[in-house]
């Protein structure tokens, strides 16, 4: 990935998954020769949803997910991930296309979506950052 090992200096969008996995969760991007509304999941909102305020919950959580091979072809469009590096023939028909959704952890109705982002708690955190519980972040981060 580039700028390994400091691969989150000028990307504040990448998240990792429990399995180590990383993933890029900025706004969509049209490669040239891409039909632009094969990218524009109505799925893949993920990267508006923003950090709780003082006061306020997080109404999702991340959970881990793979698109298995097998899911149907003409679906794939609804899923805005794509492979940073397009797996071979072989490998690809093993490899699923791991992402993240987001579960609502209540009912929501007109609400806007809050997602605690878990920063590391020992990086350099943005002003507008505060943790909403440091135990969890330290758990997040495995220590």
């Amino acid at each position: 990935m580039p700028g390994f090992p400091d691969i989150g200096r000028d990307n504040p969008f990448l998240m990792s998954r429990t399995d180590g996995s990383i993933i890029d969760a900025k706004p969509y991007t049209v490669n040239p020769g891409e039909d632009e509304r094969e990218r524009r999941g109505v799925l893949g909102e993920g990267h508006m949803i923003r950090h709780p305020h003082e006061g306020q919950e997080a109404n999702v959580m991340p959970f881990s997910y793979n698109v298995d091979p097998s899911f149907p072809k003409d679906l794939l469009p609804l899923i805005p991930n794509r492979y940073y590096k397009t797996p071979g023939l072989l490998y690809y028909s093993r490899s699923p296309m791991r992402t993240i959704v987001f579960v609502a952890t209540r009912h929501i109705r007109d609400e806007e979506l809050l997602l605690n982002y878990r920063l590391h708690p020992d990086s350099e955190l943005p002003s507008w950052y505060r943790s909403r519980d440091t135990e969890e972040d330290r758990q997040r981060w495995n220590y």
